[in-house]
């Protein structure tokens, strides 16, 4: 198995992109890849589990409540599949609100970033490396404990969002 972090060019994060909207994932593959990020799209969750067989990429961004695909439930999966596959951090994508309930779960299960579509695409490679920064930080890994990270801001689980936003 290749891991990201061993490529000759270990400077270029690497991401597994699980994305069913091939408009909506050409435009996050292009945005990263004009940034120097290496980025692998699947479509299905079938063709993600055959990437990351043979390929572990050093963060994953997935749709999570597309038509056909759960990408949380993917990133779970393959959490649980080893050590060393657990401590892949994953961005997830989403239309949907997110209410403090859904906030708890995702932090229980360590989902400590979710984009709510739809977002910058301007502003996503720099998520993507500030994401992979602070999992390499033991310190910023307590702080994403204490807060689930949507896009453009830190929301607490204290703090309720108005319907407005």
């Amino acid at each position: 198995m290749v891991h990201a972090l061993t490529d000759p060019n270990p400077v270029a994060p690497a991401v597994l992109l699980l994305e069913d909207d091939f408009i909506h994932g050409g435009l996050i593959k292009s945005a990263l890849a004009a940034a120097g990020v290496h980025v692998c799209m699947t479509v299905t969750e079938v063709e993600a589990a055959d990437v990351m067989n043979v390929f572990l990429p050093d963060i994953i961004i997935a749709d999570w409540d597309a038509d056909g695909i759960d990408g949380r439930g993917f990133v779970k999966t393959v959490r649980a599949k080893s050590d060393i596959q657990s401590r892949i951090p994953a961005i997830l994508m989403t239309r949907s609100p997110i209410d403090d309930a859904t906030r708890l779960e995702l932090l229980e299960d360590d989902f400590g970033w979710v984009l709510r579509k739809p977002f910058s695409m301007a502003s996503l490679p720099g998520l993507v490396r500030s994401v992979l920064k602070d999992c390499c930080n033991e310190k910023s890994k307590r702080v994403q404990s204490q807060a689930v990270r949507q896009f453009n801001e830190i929301v607490p689980l204290t703090i309720h969002q108005s319907q407005g936003r």
